[in-house]
């Protein structure tokens, strides 16, 4: 009998820290759960024609309570947001645009950065060069969502649909369009302003 009271309590025990175990690991999966961009888009127009343009309208969401940092290039600072489109059908003719970031001194950095939080658009224009293999185009998102105290490198990947329709390009979609926001050319200087060791007095 007491045998069998024994092998029960280590069986209650053993589930009970089991439960334990559960509910300590069920904030950080909820957490974890949370702490991604979602990604969505559109090419428009979605039929186009070898020779016109169409513009990549591309959507992240961020999640609570974090930021996703900005095109711009900072030395020793935050991963900078870089967009890849692998199509040999597009070519890129322009800058990425997007709204003007929040710039502010970030502590995991110590350094002045540029940010986004909720959520942001960026979009970029492309040249049909080629018929398109395939119905869809690749496009690969990489970068940096920090809160305070944590900070998570991301990388998504959508597919967008595109028709590339057989004629002549037409006059209205030849053109290059002009794009809405802040241009995020290659070589855009970095935020200026204090850093944190000029804050502490280093």
């Amino acid at each position: 009998k007491t045998m069998g009271i024994n092998q029960k309590r280590s069986g209650v025990s053993w589930l009970r820290c089991l439960a334990f175990v559960v509910l300590l690991s069920l904030p950080s999966m909820a957490f974890s759960a949370d702490a991604s961009v979602v990604l969505s888009g559109e090419l428009q127009p979605d039929a186009s024609r070898v020779g016109e343009h169409v513009v990549l309208h591309l959507n992240a969401q961020i999640p609570a309570d974090y930021h996703l940092y900005s095109m711009t290039a900072i030395e020793d600072g935050p991963m900078q947001l870089k967009v890849a489109v692998t199509s040999k059908a597009l070519e890129q003719t322009g800058h990425w645009f997007a709204p003007t970031p929040h710039v502010a001194l970030d502590k995991n950095f110590g350094k002045q950065v540029e940010y986004y939080e909720g959520e942001v658009t960026h979009t970029c224009a492309f040249k049909v060069t080629a018929p398109l293999e395939g119905s869809k185009v690749d496009v690969v998102l990489r970068g940096q969502i920090c809160t305070e105290a944590r900070c998570i490198p991301i990388k998504e990947t959508i597919q967008l649909p595109l028709t590339i329709e057989p004629g002549a390009p037409r006059a209205a979609h030849t053109p290059a369009p002009k794009l809405a926001g802040e241009a995020f050319p290659p070589d855009r200087a970095a935020p200026a302003g204090a850093t944190e060791a000029d804050d502490s007095g280093t």
